[in-house]
């Protein structure tokens, strides 16, 4: 899951795909129907193609195991990233650059962290039950944490490659200007955000939720 995660990052922020194919893209995956290979250019079906394969193994296991109802929060969240990573593609296209408070929200989405954590407890087995899926799909203050520290950590040490490769608008180029201080002030206040981001997540678990939380983290963090 974790390369069809990064395959799909890279159609949006490095495959120099048009705004009309990312558009057409996200549309597949809201439907998430067989059909919707049609209207996808070459390169794209074969990763839309894995995406449904994936999911279809996922969906059979669920079966066996009674739980049909865990795969649709699992395909949910994977449409919420997408639909982050074409807000990002649109922004890059449209040379529009977010301020902070309207960046973090898609980009909590397009980091994957969310997608990622809500499959991963699908296949717990016995722990992913209706209720903690119902939890994890809130996006509580745990998985919060986690999507900005994996966002930003990405945004900081890609900076150099994205900006050589021309890439999708990160966090840290809304602050940059051509000066090494401005530059050197984006690397700060990202910190912050990643030390708050760290505390708000580990003073987040409810007692409900501690017997998943040790493993959920670990996959978030892989």
């Amino acid at each position: 899951m974790i390369c069809l995660v990064s395959i799909i990052d890279d159609i949006y922020d490095a495959s120099r795909a048009t705004i009309e194919e990312l558009v057409l893209f996200n549309e597949a995956i809201q439907r998430w129907e067989v059909s919707s290979l049609d209207q996808l250019p070459d390169y794209m079906k074969v990763v839309y193609q894995a995406v449904l394969d994936a999911y279809n193994m996922i969906d059979e296991e669920m079966a066996k195991q009674g739980k049909l109802y865990a795969t649709n929060y699992a395909k949910s969240a994977v449409k919420d990233m997408t639909r982050g990573y074409l807000a990002e593609a649109k922004w890059y296209h449209e040379g529009y650059v977010p301020s902070f408070e309207e960046y973090m929200p898609t980009a909590m989405l397009s980091g994957g962290q969310q997608a990622l954590a809500i499959t991963f407890l699908v296949g717990m087995g016995e722990l992913a039950t209706k209720e903690a899926l119902d939890w994890l799909y809130t996006d509580p203050l745990i998985v919060q944490g986690a999507s900005v520290v994996g966002r930003l950590m990405d945004d900081v040490v890609g900076h150099e490659a994205a900006l050589d490769l021309d890439a999708a608008i990160c966090k840290v180029a809304h602050f940059e200007t051509s000066s090494v201080v401005a530059s050197s002030a984006a690397m700060v206040e990202a910190e912050a955000c990643l030390n708050a981001s760290l505390k708000k997540g580990s003073n987040s678990c409810g007692s409900l939720m501690e017997s998943i939380l040790v493993d959920l983290i670990n996959c978030c963090n892989i």
